[in-house]
Formats: structure tokens, sequence, C-alpha cells
């Protein structure tokens, strides 16, 4: 299992232990990356969740944007990488169903982990329990705070990308 998702005493790199908050009260594991189009951030957030969301039996995991149809684009990237890696991982790793059969909102697995899209909206974390979520572009989900805030008594990580420093996203990555 990957150190980050481990408790915390059970970690073996330092340096990750360290970053990682004592009280499990306290809250999750927050990164936030400021990126630009060409570092690719958002897929590589995408690749590491598909990864664990294949290797981790039963966690769910969301994607949020500030749209329905950006989340949706995000789910999509992890159906490519799915889609597009070897067969003999393909059934080491099988969906819960046919590619084509799945909503443009999700993927699952055939182990019950799951990663789901979601748009900005504090309401639509709270009806889900996920294990970690991704919040992309963040400096332009109107309410960040509110869905930061939501999100982090309910998740183990959460993943906080943007290509832009203002607005509340600024005012938090600046405290």
């Amino acid at each position: 299992m990957l150190d980050f998702l481990q408790p915390r005493e059970r970690m073996k790199l330092e340096w990750l232990r360290n970053q990682v908050p004592p009280d499990p009260k306290r809250g999750a594991w927050e990164r936030v990356i400021e990126k630009t189009r060409t570092m690719m951030g958002s897929w590589v957030c995408v690749g590491k969740i598909t990864h664990l969301a294949m290797t981790i039996p039963g966690t769910q995991y969301l994607f949020q944007s500030q749209t329905q149809e950006k989340a949706e684009d995000l789910i999509t990237y992890a159906k490519i990488l799915w889609g597009q890696q070897a067969d003999w991982l393909k059934m080491e790793f099988p969906l819960d169903r046919n590619l084509s059969d799945l909503p443009k909102d999700l993927i699952a697995w055939a182990n019950g982990s799951q990663i789901k899209g979601i748009p900005n909206d504090p309401d639509k974390v709270r009806a889900h329990h996920p294990t970690g979520m991704l919040m992309d572009e963040c400096r332009y989900i109107s309410d960040f705070n509110m869905n930061r805030q939501t999100a982090l008594p309910a998740v183990r990580f959460l993943i906080m990308l943007s290509t832009c420093g203002a607005g509340e996203f600024a005012d938090f990555k600046n405290a």
C-alpha cells in the first residue's frame, strides 16, 4: 500500500511522516500544486489516482472541477489510461462492466473501487465518502474553501491543482 495512505506510525518514509498530520481528527493529507498547461499536471494526478483505484480494493475517489463537463473530462482521462494499458493489466484489474456501458462521470472496477466526477458544489462532496479527492483548477472553483473544508474530514488525501493563483485559492495557498 502507498505510504501516504498508511497510518502515520506505519509510514516508512521519514520525510512523508513529517508531512502527515499526527492527529487524524486534524484532517487529510493535503497538497497544493501550481501547474502550467505544459506540465500535464491533471493527467499525472489522474494517473496516480487511477493506479490507486485499480490496486486498492473498495476505495472511492472524487475528481472535482468547476463544471460537471470538466469533471467528466477528468474521468475520460482515467478511462483512456485504463483502455490504453496492456491487455494483461486489463485482465488483472477489470472494470465492473464494459467501458462503453459506464456513465460519463464514473469509472468503476470489479474490485469495488471507483472514481466519480463531480462539479463545484459542497453538497456533492458531502454525498460521498471518498478515500481521496482531486480538485482540478481550484482557482476557478467559486466555493473553493467551502469544498475544501467539506472534503477534509472525509478524505485521507486532497490534491489541489490550479494554473492560476488568484481568488480564494491564492488566499489559501499563501496563508
